[in-house]
C-alpha cells in the first residue's frame, strides 16, 4: 500500500506525529489562517445549497462536486446570534475562505456548514482524488474523520493531530484549514465523533489532484514552511 501524506499549511501552531497501520502512513501537522494548497485545489464545495440551516437531514443531499450523506442528528447548521441547539461556526480567518465565496473578515462563519452531531455521521464522497482540503471549526480530541481509498484502505485522524491540545476553541485559534495530500486516491471521507458530543464543524471543501512525483516533494515543502512560521510565533 502507498503512503498517505496529510499536510496541513499553517501560519501559527505546529504539531508533527507519524502514525502507521497495517496498509497506510501518514504525517499529519497543523496550524491556522491557511487555505486550499493551490494549485492542486481545482473543486470547491460550500454546501450554501443544502438542506434548511438548523435541519436534521438524513440520506443523500446534492453538493455539486461533493455527495453528502448525513445519518442520525447531523445537521446543515447557520448560526444566528441567538442560534441555540446548533453546533458552533467554524472561524474564518487568513485565506480559508478564497475561493468559496466567503466573508474576508475574519469571524465567524455566517453560510451554511455542516456537523456530525453528537450521534450521527457526515459522509463526503467525490471522484478519485489525492488532495483534500477542510475547513476544520473548533477542533476537539474526539472529532474523527476517516478516508476511504480506491484500494480498500482507511486511515483516520483526531482532532489531536491538527492541534495539541484540541479542546474545541471556538475563536480564531480554534479552527484550521486542513490539507491533505496522497499518493493513492481516495473517493470518501466520514466525520463522527467520539465520544458522542454534537461537534466537528465543518465548511469550505477543496478537492483535487497532486501528480504523484510531486507528492513527497509538497510534504516536505509545506512542513518547512509550517516549522519556519512557528519558530517566527515563538
Amino acid at each position: 500500500m502507498k503512503k498517505l501524506c496529510s499536510l496541513v499549511a499553517f501560519l501559527a501552531a505546529c504539531t508533527m506525529a507519524t502514525n502507521v497501520d497495517a496498509s497506510i502512513q501518514v504525517h499529519p501537522s497543523s496550524g491556522i489562517g491557511a487555505g486550499p494548497l493551490a494549485p492542486y485545489a481545482t473543486s470547491f464545495a460550500n454546501f450554501d445549497d443544502l438542506g434548511a440551516a438548523g435541519s436534521v437531514p438524513v440520506g443523500v443531499l446534492s453538493g455539486g462536486v461533493v455527495t453528502v450523506s448525513m445519518l442520525a442528528n447531523a445537521q446543515v447548521a447557520q448560526v444566528p446570534p441567538t442560534a441555540s441547539n446548533v453546533a458552533a461556526a467554524p472561524f474564518l480567518s487568513g485565506s480559508n475562505g478564497a475561493g468559496f465565496g466567503s466573508q474576508t473578515v475574519p469571524a465567524a462563519d455566517t453560510t451554511k456548514f455542516l456537523s456530525a452531531g453528537s450521534t450521527g455521521s457526515v459522509t463526503l464522497q467525490f471522484a478519485p482524488s489525492t488532495y483534500f482540503g477542510i475547513l476544520w471549526g473548533s477542533v476537539d480530541s474526539y472529532n474523527v474523520i476517516t478516508f476511504y481509498d480506491v484500494n480498500g484502505g482507511t486511515k483516520s485522524f483526531t482532532g489531536s493531530d491538527v492541534f495539541a491540545p484540541a479542546v474545541g476553541k471556538q475563536g480564531i485559534d480554534g479552527t484550521a484549514y486542513v490539507n491533505f495530500v496522497s499518493d493513492v486516491a481516495f473517493n470518501k471521507v466520514v466525520l463522527t465523533n467520539n465520544p458522542t458530543t454534537l461537534a466537528f464543524e465543518v465548511d469550505n471543501v477543496a478537492i483535487g489532484n497532486v501528480p504523484e512525483a510531486t507528492t513527497i516533494a509538497v510534504w516536505s515543502g509545506l512542513s518547512l514552511l509550517g516549522w519556519a512560521a512557528y519558530r517566527r510565533r515563538s
